[in-house]
């Protein structure tokens, strides 16, 4: 445990910790932005999954205050998801945060990372490409990749659920998640509250399932308690499974102090309509084929591949 903590503290020395876990898990930051007033209730149920070929480009405006800290940081920053499919049929998607996200990092700089994902969205159990041009030392990108991994897609804890107006959801244990990274199994969690399906409206310019935050989890890791509370609302695209807004209020309680951050996001989403089927598997068809020609796969892969295109169908 002893090692551990220390690979913590190094990771403190280059990001506050606090900051580190808004910039690890998105999901979770909340908004004043007030809530889109033309938001419809649904009957029956809506299911949202990543649609390949769009991207979402989100513009973020945060202020982030420690206890005491009567003007906070501001911060404006880019988020940038796209969904694609690789020449091999399958799915991936790629989330870059470019700009002042955290302390230390500067307009130039990014942090990227690519999941493989399953046709639902959730991810295939693959770790996630991270790549990243700040200047960390290798253990601590192996912190911060091992927490990313661990966290999983932002939000896709969401995608290809049967969701229901009026139904409650909670995120992913991030206590848990936390304790997992640095090797620290003394966890415990308390929830209350969670994230409320509003409705259906227009965000963006999209239509969009509208989520309402209000939750709280107590978190215990070890010999430290940390508090985490939400409040706003968020919203994605049914086309395409991205995000097209939020406006949030978090609150992060721990031994060391308080730091409140409100986040807004404004985002667009983009992409050219989705392919019809059939000529979206001739195509996958002649990417085989010519991976096949080039003996970049073999004739047992292709064979599967082309099975399971064709299924589809």
């Amino acid at each position: 445990m002893g090692n551990s903590l220390n690979n913590h503290s190094k990771v403190k020395n280059k990001f506050d910790l606090m900051s580190f876990i808004l910039l690890c898990v998105p999901c979770l930051a909340m908004a004043q932005r007030s809530m889109p007033s033309d938001i419809s209730p649904f009957n029956g149920s809506i299911v949202i999954k990543y649609t390949p070929l769009y991207k979402s480009q989100c513009s973020v405006k945060s202020t982030e205050k420690k206890k005491g800290d009567f003007f906070g940081t501001s911060r404006q920053y880019n988020l940038t998801s796209e969904v694609f499919r690789t020449s091999e049929g399958g799915l991936k998607i790629s989330l870059n945060t470019s700009g002042v996200f955290a302390e230390g990092a500067g307009l130039n700089d990014y942090l990227k990372l690519i999941y493989s994902i399953r046709e639902g969205g959730l991810t295939d159990g693959d770790e996630p490409i991270f790549q990243t041009n700040l200047k960390l030392t290798p253990e601590e990108k192996g912190v911060i990749k091992n927490t990313l991994t661990k966290t999983g897609v932002p939000g896709g804890w969401l995608i290809n659920k049967q969701l229901q107006n009026g139904m409650i959801l909670q995120t992913p244990d991030l206590c848990s998640i936390m304790g997992k990274s640095f090797n620290l199994n003394f966890t415990n969690a308390k929830f209350e509250g969670g994230n409320r399906v509003v409705g259906v409206g227009m965000v963006s310019g999209k239509e969009s399932v509208v989520f309402a935050t209000d939750e709280s989890v107590v978190c215990s890791i070890a010999n430290s308690n940390i508090q985490f509370k939400n409040k706003g609302w968020f919203a994605i695209d049914r086309r395409s499974g991205l995000r097209t807004g939020n406006s949030i209020l978090s609150t992060i309680t721990t031994n060391e102090g308080v730091l409140t951050a409100e986040e807004n996001h404004i985002c667009e989403v983009t992409g050219a309509l989705a392919e019809s089927t059939a000529s979206s598997a001739e195509n996958r068809l002649k990417e085989l084929k010519s991976l096949l020609e080039k003996n970049l796969i073999s004739k047992e892969i292709y064979d599967q591949k082309t099975i399971e295109i064709l299924k589809n169908l």
